[in-house]
């Protein structure tokens, strides 16, 4: 089994967790939850002066609940994909040497696939985030439940 094999135990350290299911190993990630509410989203110039024109003015959005990983894709999860035939990145080999590292060489079509797979192996509901949910879980803080501004 290779991912278990060569699973980096950094991986492990953070909640990864390795499962066979259906016959295909994977590594199954750890997620934050994020509660549903409003939240202000974009950025102005007075807290931002490098903010774009596109990410102004700030504005209030609401999302419903949902769960998002907590780290992205990484090459050692990816590659338990590509084994059973999904779409192989370029050097892919080569980044081995730094299997926990963020998978940077596909597109987002193939991401796109990859979580139809995950979640087709899971019975789970894995997709990429929308640009609100992606900005609200990247100011969420766990502890109090919040996104900061």
């Amino acid at each position: 089994m290779y991912a278990m094999q060569h699973e980096p135990q950094r991986l492990a350290g953070l909640g990864y967790v390795t499962r066979v299911l259906h016959n295909v190993e994977l590594l199954v990630p750890p997620v934050c939850r994020v509660a549903a509410g409003p939240f202000l989203m974009g950025s102005d110039r007075d807290h931002d002066p490098d903010s774009s024109a596109n990410e102004r003015p700030r504005h209030w959005v609401s999302t419903g609940a949902y769960a998002i990983m907590r780290f992205p894709v990484t090459v050692a999860e990816y590659e338990c994909y590509t084994r059973v035939g999904g779409e192989r990145p370029d050097d892919q080999e080569a980044q081995w040497r730094a299997a926990d590292r963020p998978e940077t060489r596909i597109t987002w079509h193939e991401a796109v696939t990859y979580a139809r797979w995950l979640s087709a192996l899971t019975g789970q509901s894995w997709r990429l985030p929308s640009e609100a949910e992606w900005e609200k879980a990247a100011r969420w803080d766990a502890q109090t439940s919040t996104a900061h501004i």
